[in-house]
């Protein structure tokens, strides 16, 4: 604590002349200056709270919409292998990032309003929603496992096509049943 002190108060060029640790300390101590006792306040003061920083996909986002970003995860609220969020309604116009949050996972679109199968590979990446609907996409590797995710753009024009498209992957699941029919319940007309 003594050294502590007497190197803030030397950073501070309160002291010019050479004295021993002890006769700083004690002068330190003693007879405090204004600058000392504000410079022991700053070192001793809490850290300032972290904020957190927009994503380098938001950062780098230009274009007309709003920039959405989806995770594809191991495990997250919704169980294992899942996209986060699993339903999302957006704007025509609006972006989508697909992060790579954690390795190993593709996001394709198994069905689309307007037959537009985009994919964003393993790094990730975006797409621009321009077509009005019920979109449907999964993880390549972990379909089976019900890895699928809905966007909703603006209207859902084509919903009756999107459910028996999303009934129809359904059957085929391995695990988690019903995830998949859950986000279309959440799809609004």
């Amino acid at each position: 604590m003594k050294l502590r002190l007497l190197a803030i108060l030397l950073a501070a060029g309160l002291f010019t002349t050479a004295c021993s640790d002890e006769e700083a300390y004690t002068a330190a101590v003693e007879e405090p200056t204004k600058a000392a006792v504000e410079e022991v306040k700053k070192a001793a003061a809490p850290a300032a709270p972290v904020v957190e920083e927009k994503s380098a996909a938001e950062k780098a986002f230009e274009g007309p919409g709003t920039l959405h970003t989806v995770k594809m995860l191991n495990s997250g609220k919704n169980g294992i292998m899942v996209f986060e969020p699993g339903f999302l309604k957006i704007n025509k116009g609006d972006t989508v990032y697909f992060e790579a949050t954690d390795a190993g996972h593709d996001a394709v679109a198994s069905y689309t309003p307007d037959g537009n199968h985009w994919y964003v590979g393993f790094q990730g990446g975006k797409v621009q929603f321009n077509a009005e609907g019920v979109h449907v996409y999964y993880c390549t590797p972990h379909k089976s496992m019900a890895m699928y995710g809905v966007i909703q753009v603006g209207e859902a024009t084509n919903k009756a096509e999107a459910m028996a498209a999303a009934e129809k992957s359904e059957a085929g699941f391995a695990m988690n049943q019903g995830r998949l029919l859950g986000y279309m319940d959440q799809v609004v007309k």
